[in-house]
C-alpha cells in the first residue's frame, strides 16, 4: 500500500497532469526510460495527501494486445433495416474484472408462443433452455437486445447478469400482447417490471433457501447435509452491478433504452439530405455526483439526515458505502434488520450483518430503472438512427458523451486516418447541438472546450469502433499516456476503471 504524503511537499518540476481525473487530480512523470510514475492527490477538509504509484513501461506489442484482448463483433441481417452490425471491446483494471456485455436478437412473433408454452409448461423446457432455442433460429431476428453490465463489489452479479438480464427482459415482453404489438406504454412497463423483478429475485433467493427442505438424495447419503446454495447465494449479499440496455424493436421502429446506475447510451441519427448528424445522451448517471439523485434520496428519507453523506471532494455517498444510487442486486443495503439477523444466524453469510450499518429506514437503492423510448426515423425531421454507443463508466469518466458520438461517426467515415487536431474534428462534422435538455451529467460539447482540454488530437487506427472509443478514452489521444495506462501493474485501479464499449451500427448494405 502506499504511503500518503502530506503536502506542503516538493512539486515535481516534471510531473505533467493526467486529464479527466474523476476526482481531485492526477499526474504522471517519466522517471527513465523504462520507468514512470503516477501520482494521485487527495484534497478534503484543507489537508492534501498524495499516493505515488511506480511502474516498468510494458512492451508496446504486450499493451496492443491488451488493449484488443476482449474485441469483439457481429452481425444480424435483416429485411426491414439492412445489417446491423455490433462491435464491443473491454479492457478490466485488475485480474478479475466486473464489466460485462450481452447481445442478444429473437423474432417478435415467435417470442409470445415461446414464452406462453414455458408459462403453461407444455414443453418441459426451462426459459433459459427455450431462450437459447430462440436466438440459435434462423428466423429474422427483429427484437435486439445489447447490453452493458459494470459490477461492483465482485463479479458475481454481472456474471449473472451477462446470462440472464436479455432474458428477463425478453420474458416480461413475451408475457404481454400489448407490448409484442409495439404498444410504448406497455414496453416500457414490461422492462422496467423485468429489472425490478429481478432484483426481488436476487433478494429474496438467500431466504428461501435459508432452511433446506429434506430431499431424498442427501437423506439418503447424508441426511441433515447443509446447503450449499446458502453459500452461494451470499455471496450476491454485498454486490450489485449497473446496467443498460438498449432493446431495438425493428418491427415498430422504435428504440427503448433501460438504465440503473451509471453505464450509458448515447443515440446518433442522420438526416441524409443535410448531411447533418444530431446525437442524444439517453441515459442519465444514477449516483452521488448526480444532485438530482443527492436530493431525491434525501427526500424519500427524511428522519435520516445522513443517508447521503458528503465526501467533501464533489459527491456524496449513500450511507458513505458506495456512489451508486440505483443497481440490480446489491440486496445487503436493502435489508430489514430482521432479514440481516436471520441470514447471520443461517450462517449464510458473515458479512450480511454488520451492526456499524445505519438500517433506519429501508430499502435505500433503487430497484426500478429508468426507460426511455425513441423513435428510429424522427417523424418530424426524418433523420434516420445511425448508431448506438454503450459504455461503462470507465469510458466516460475519460470522455464526454458528445465526444464519443462525434468520435463514432468520424470514425465510420474514416476509421485509419492521421490523427485529428480535436479542435478540428467538429468542424469536419456537423453535429447539430442538443435540441432538448441534456441530462446529467450535461458535459461541454465538442469544441466548446478550453485550455488543456482542447489540446491534442484524436486517434484513427483501430477497424473496430469499441477499440477506438477505448484507446482515445485511456489515452485522451495521447499515445505516450495510453502506454502508460496500459502498463499499469501498481495502483492500476486508481487511474482507470474497467472500461467497456460497443457500438451497434445500422446500415442498408
Amino acid at each position: 500500500m502506499p504511503t500518503p504524503t502530506y503536502l506542503p511537499s516538493p512539486i515535481d518540476s516534471d510531473r505533467i497532469e493526467i486529464p479527466r481525473a474523476v476526482v481531485d487530480k492526477d499526474y504522471r512523470r517519466t522517471i527513465s526510460p523504462g520507468l514512470f510514475e503516477f501520482i494521485s492527490t487527495c484534497e478534503k477538509n484543507g489537508v492534501r495527501t498524495e499516493d505515488r504509484y511506480l511502474n516498468a513501461f510494458q512492451p508496446l506489442e504486450q499493451c496492443e494486445a491488451l488493449l484488443r484482448s476482449e474485441e469483439h463483433s457481429g452481425a444480424f441481417r435483416t429485411k426491414s433495416a439492412g445489417v446491423i452490425r455490433h462491435a464491443s471491446n473491454y479492457v478490466s483494471a485488475h485480474a478479475k474484472g466486473e464489466d460485462r456485455r450481452s447481445v442478444s436478437g429473437v423474432s417478435i412473433e415467435q417470442l409470445g408462443p415461446a414464452v406462453k408454452a414455458v408459462a403453461e409448461r407444455h414443453t418441459g423446457e426451462t426459459w433459459w433452455a427455450r431462450w437459447a432455442d430462440l436466438q440459435e433460429g434462423s428466423e429474422e431476428k427483429d427484437l435486439l437486445f445489447f447490453t452493458v453490465i459494470d459490477g461492483h463489489l465482485g463479479a458475481e452479479a454481472c456474471d449473472l447478469l451477462e446470462v440472464a438480464a436479455n432474458a428477463c427482459l425478453a420474458w416480461t415482453i413475451g408475457n404481454d400482447s400489448k407490448a409484442l404489438g409495439g404498444d410504448e406504454q406497455a414496453m416500457k412497463e414490461a422492462l422496467s417490471d423485468a429489472i425490478l423483478t429481478l432484483n426481488q429475485d436476487i433478494s429474496a433467493a438467500p431466504l428461501g433457501i435459508l432452511h433446506k427442505p429434506a430431499t431424498a438424495p442427501t437423506d439418503a447419503q447424508l441426511p441433515g447435509m447443509p446447503s450449499v446454495a446458502q453459500l452461494i447465494s451470499g455471496h450476491l449479499e454485498h454486490g450489485g452491478a449497473c446496467i443498460a440496455t438498449a432493446v431495438v424493436d425493428l418491427k415498430h421502429g422504435k428504440l427503448y433504452v433501460v438504465n440503473a446506475g451509471d453505464c450509458r447510451v448515447i443515440g446518433v441519427w442522420k438526416k441524409e439530405e443535410e448531411d447533418q448528424w444530431f446525437s442524444a445522451v439517453l441515459t442519465e448517471d444514477h449516483n452521488g455526483f448526480n444532485p438530482g439523485e443527492v436530493a431525491r434520496i434525501k427526500a424519500e428519507h427524511p428522519n435520516q439526515p445522513d443517508v447521503m453523506i458528503d465526501t467533501g471532494r464533489g459527491f456524496h455517498q449513500l450511507l458513505g458505502l458506495g456512489q451508486v444510487t440505483h443497481c440490480v442486486g446489491d440486496p445487503a443495503i436493502n435489508r430489514t434488520e430482521e432479514e440481516r439477523k436471520a441470514l447471520l444466524k443461517g450462517a449464510m453469510t458473515r458479512s450480511a450483518y454488520r451492526p456499524g450499518f445505519p438500517a433506519v429506514d429501508p430499502p435505500y437503492v433503487s430497484w426500478r430503472p429508468d426507460v426511455v423510448i425513441r423513435d428510429m426515423k424522427n417523424g418530424k425531421t426524418g433523420a434516420e438512427l445511425k448508431f448506438i454507443i454503450l459504455g461503462s463508466d470507465g469510458v466516460f469518466e475519460k470522455m464526454t458523451s458528445e465526444e464519443s458520438a462525434l468520435l463514432t461517426i468520424a470514425h465510420a467515415a474514416h476509421p485509419h486516418h492521421d490523427d485529428v487536431p480535436k479542435v478540428k474534428l467538429p468542424k469536419l462534422f456537423d453535429l447539430a447541438p442538443p435540441r432538448e435538455p441534456r441530462p446529467f451529467p450535461a458535459e461541454p460539447l465538442p469544441g466548446s472546450r478550453e485550455g488543456d482540454m482542447a489540446k491534442g488530437d484524436w486517434v484513427f487506427e483501430d477497424e473496430n469502433p469499441a477499440i477506438h472509443l477505448i484507446r482515445n478514452a485511456l489515452g485522451n489521444g495521447d499515445r505516450d499516456l495510453l502506454h502508460q495506462m496500459l502498463s499499469l501493474k501498481h495502483g492500476t485501479r486508481m487511474f482507470r476503471d474497467d472500461t467497456t464499449a460497443m457500438v451497434v451500427s445500422f446500415g442498408r448494405d
